[in-house]
């Protein structure tokens, strides 16, 4: 979960492999961009 303001960590994200699931605001009381780290 990032915040999708702070742009320098959906690049780390990606550049560890995980895909973008999309933004929700389930958690945390506010909107999130989801990553996600499929299984090798």
């Amino acid at each position: 979960m990032v915040r999708p303001d702070n742009e320098p960590s959906p690049a780390v994200c990606r550049r560890l492999g995980m895909t973008p699931r999309g933004r929700t605001g389930r958690w945390y009381g506010m909107e999130l961009e989801c990553f996600h780290l499929p299984r090798p």
